[in-house]
């Protein structure tokens, strides 16, 4: 999940007027962008960024989980991909893993069943569904954690 370039707001034109699609981010890492994409975040400064904790935690995406639902009352719920894919999820916006095999890191996505709803690197319209390794969608804080099956665990 890296980083290309300068953050850069992109769903506005020239005049300021929407493109839809809601806030829009590029040039950030992707999961950040990702997340300030289904969050509606005007100031991607407001969501924190994963970077750090890629070669600080054995479990970085636990950590910034939490790290996240400090400083936005969501977290990360990560579930097998086919949950999403599936037909009766597909109007639901959520964040694909995409593995990438020609890159240094994995690249995350901001998906519609199987379409790419947002980019934040621009390579995909379409999802390459062989590649995906899991989903992940924002749920409220306090929410009940469950595992990739849907069952509830303890707490951490």
């Amino acid at each position: 999940m890296s980083i290309r370039g300068e953050p850069k707001r992109v769903d506005r034109d020239r005049w300021g007027r929407s493109l839809g699609g809601g806030v829009r981010w590029t040039g950030a890492n992707c999961l950040r962008a990702s997340i300030a994409n289904l969050l509606g975040a005007a100031d991607l400064e407001r969501v924190p960024d994963p970077t750090p904790l890629f070669m600080s935690s054995d479990d970085w995406l636990t950590d910034y989980s939490d790290q996240l639902a400090e400083l936005t009352g969501y977290r990360l719920e990560e579930q097998l991909a086919d949950v999403f894919l599936h037909g009766r999820n597909a109007g639901r916006r959520w964040i694909a893993a995409i593995y990438e095999p020609d890159e240094s890191a994995n690249h995350a996505v901001v998906a519609r069943g199987s379409l790419v709803y947002h980019d934040p690197a621009g390579i995909y319209n379409v999802l390459p569904v062989d590649r995906v390794m899991f989903g992940m969608r924002l749920v409220p804080a306090t929410a009940p954690r469950l595992d990739r099956w849907g069952a509830v665990t303890a707490a951490r």
